[in-house]
């Protein structure tokens, strides 16, 4: 897979390369490298399939487990090398191959990347198909290839009441999940529209974007007894919607101070709380008394066959899960949620509707009459023009106190500290390895990175609260002058490229600077960072509950009927967790036919009653909850800084813990953003 992506972009620049490198990194971060020339320049995998698995076994000197596998390519050259004329069979054998990678590269770049594999042959991942739009094509019907205009092609319809399992307990769908759905009927823009927050917004854009959808993002909240659907129009819009559910936390958190998060989020907004944030935002409700406040950008939700004509109407039927077919999981899931039996009435469960992913055909035969209701999800679509950016780390900003740069700041202060920890001599030598390694940070803008863990732990110092550092960082000479490292890595040999490299700081990697504080101080610290920056720059570090194995068969087999005491029977020798690949590099065992065969093979669970009802639908369910949102949750100790003010980066969560901190709700998500 690393091979088919690079040389893909090979390919896409026009390029080839001569030189291969696989490193293996070990969980104690040492490194291996092993390297190997091509005779000429390439541009096709295929010519170094062979090499990649001698190559990996020469870098793999180690025999213990690894912590990551890279590969690189080098020795780039302009333009595709040709070496022979297509005369004889090997070089017809290549020109094949050629054709044959500009057509996986087409299929990838417009189908996404996982809909063609390799294994001994190639394999195409076919969409499963749908009862409406599923067709058989004809023989003899030629492949009509786009041409024209780059202007995205919006579809019949845009899906934009669209919910995730970030909606907790209100979607049976992940956010990849339904831009697999949305490519499969033939999409191009999908919404994401979860209650009341935005925690999905991050995965729900990457994997948009890799599979080429165009992502909105969006939130449905409670405008009395109305929902209101809000989408991003720009990034004034994001700001806006960022402060406005943050403020919306704030407000009801005082309100109902033993209410959870999910709660809070869905409780309704005063339409006093759109006041100055309304700007930049599009607006969807039934309520047409919130007009006022998104002037030119309020359209009608459609609720019956005929509506006034005082505001465009807009088609937005509730996606909560994929078919029909999953009514009863999701049935199962509003349960969970409202704490009842399956058949049991609750003024939360939605009893009736139909509330699965509608293909175009299906919706278009339903708004025949008025296909103005679709014509204007595909104006909102186009009106949203807001992208989330990925990219460069920012930090919050550190003010020398002299009025130098960050940089000429932090050489001063290395050089202080070094003339501390070294005799003139020592100091003579070592000033390559404090230049270079000044160069590397400064190349990268880190400087202020730096800068900001000297100075927490200069404070530190101040009210006499230990630390020790650990890891990598004990290996860079700069952070052992600045204080932050004990350990001096001349005395110990310590190779500090391990911890500062240009390639890995060139890939925005932040170096692992690893601080441990006493467990009784940790509080401390916070307070300090808190005091230090304000809760405008400052927060908790936000994460999710999550179902394991044992939680989630429990949970649905109560919805079930079961008595918790025969649950806990069946649970007692259950794994914890069916999470991961049961092989390496493929996923776990979809449905509950997979899982009830692993667990007959256990000794431990082979007696259980697993192909009794309903135990079987509540393995089945629960294999397909493994690993999902169960609710919010803070960070017991992770702080977050931003340099702008972070309400406007993300939305904030509060909770009542000792102080009302704010916890960010995303920033658990492995992508730098901002």
């Amino acid at each position: 897979m690393l091979a088919d992506h690079l040389f893909a972009q090979v390919r896409a620049e026009g390029r080839s390369i001569r030189t291969l490198s696989v490193k293996v990194r070990y969980n104690d971060r040492a490194e291996d490298q092993a390297n190997a020339s091509l005779a000429e320049p390439t541009d096709l995998e295929t010519e170094v399939y062979g090499r990649l698995h001698t190559l990996l076994r020469q870098a793999w000197k180690r025999r213990v487990s690894v912590r990551a596998v890279f590969l690189k390519l080098s020795n780039v050259y302009d333009g595709r090398f040709r070496r022979e004329l297509p005369l004889d069979p090997s070089a017809r054998r290549r020109a094949a191959q050629e054709r044959l990678a500009g057509v996986i590269d087409e299929l990838r770049r417009t189908r996404g990347h996982a809909v063609i594999r390799r294994a001994h042959d190639f394999r195409l991942a076919l969409p499963p198909g749908d009862a409406v739009t599923a067709s058989p094509r004809p023989a003899s019907a030629p492949i009509r290839r786009r041409t024209g205009s780059a202007r995205l092609d919006l579809g019949v319809y845009v899906p934009l009441r669209v919910y995730s399992h970030y909606s907790f307990l209100d979607s049976t769908l992940a956010p990849a999940a339904l831009v697999d759905l949305a490519r499969q009927r033939g999409l191009s823009v999908l919404a994401l529209t979860d209650t009341g927050n935005l925690h999905g917004a991050v995965e729900f854009v990457a994997a948009a974007r890799a599979a080429g959808v165009k992502p909105i993002l969006g939130v449905e909240l409670r405008g009395g007894d109305h929902p209101l659907l809000l989408y991003v129009e720009s990034a004034i819009g994001y700001h806006h919607l960022c402060r406005l559910l943050s403020r919306h936390a704030e407000r009801t958190v005082g309100e109902v101070d033993e209410a959870s998060v999910v709660t809070q989020q869905r409780r309704p907004f005063r339409r006093d709380e759109f006041d100055g944030l309304s700007e930049g935002l599009i607006a969807v409700s039934s309520d047409v008394q919130l007009a006022d406040r998104f002037p030119g950008r309020f359209y009608r939700l459609v609720t019956a066959r005929e509506m006034s004509a005082d505001f465009p109407a807009v088609a937005g039927p509730a996606v909560h899960y994929a078919t029909s077919e999953e009514r009863r999981h999701y049935d199962i899931l509003q349960s969970i949620r409202t704490l009842t039996l399956l058949r049991q009435e609750h003024p939360e469960k939605r009893a009736g509707g139909r509330f699965h992913f509608r293909s175009p055909a299906e919706l278009a035969g339903s708004c025949r009459d008025h296909p103005d209701w679709l014509r204007h999800t595909r104006e909102i679509a186009e009106r949203c023009e807001f992208a989330l950016p990925f990219g460069k780390p920012q930090f919050p900003a550190f003010v020398p106190p002299d009025g130098s740069t960050a940089s000429e700041f932090l050489r001063r202060l290395v050089e202080a500290g070094a003339r501390r920890r070294y005799r003139p001599a020592q100091l003579a030598r070592l000033r390559a390895q404090i230049d270079e390694e000044l160069a590397i940070i400064n190349e990268v803008g880190y400087a202020e990175y730096f800068l900001i863990t000297w100075d927490l732990l200069q404070e530190c110092r101040r009210r006499a609260i230990q630390w020790i550092t650990r890891g990598s960082a004990a290996d860079s000479l700069v952070c052992y002058c600045l204080g932050i490292s004990g350990v001096c890595p001349v005395r110990f040999d310590l190779y500090f490229r391990r911890f500062l490299n240009r390639e890995r700081m060139a890939l925005h990697k932040l170096p692992d600077i690893d601080v441990d504080f006493p467990h009784d101080r940790k509080d401390d610290v916070a307070a300090l960072l808190f005091e230090k920056y304000g809760r405008e720059h400052c927060a908790v570090v936000g994460g999710f509950s999550t179902f394991q194995a044992r939680s989630a068969f429990a949970e649905v087999a109560k919805v079930l009927g079961v008595a918790e005491r025969e649950v806990r029977k069946f649970t007692e020798h259950f794994p914890w967790g069916f999470g991961g690949g049961w092989v390496p590099d493929e996923p776990a065992p979809q449905g509950g036919r997979g899982l009830i065969e692993l667990l007959r093979a256990n000794p431990e669970t082979r007696d259980l009653p697993l192909d009794e009802e309903p135990y079987r639908t509540a393995l089945h369910l629960a294999a397909r909850l493994d690993g999902v949102p169960r609710y919010p949750k803070m960070h017991p100790c992770g702080v977050v800084l931003s340099r702008p003010p972070i309400s406007t980066l993300t939305p904030l969560l509060s909770r009542i813990r000792a102080t009302r901190r704010l916890t960010s709700t995303w920033t658990r998500w492995r992508r730098s953003v901002w």
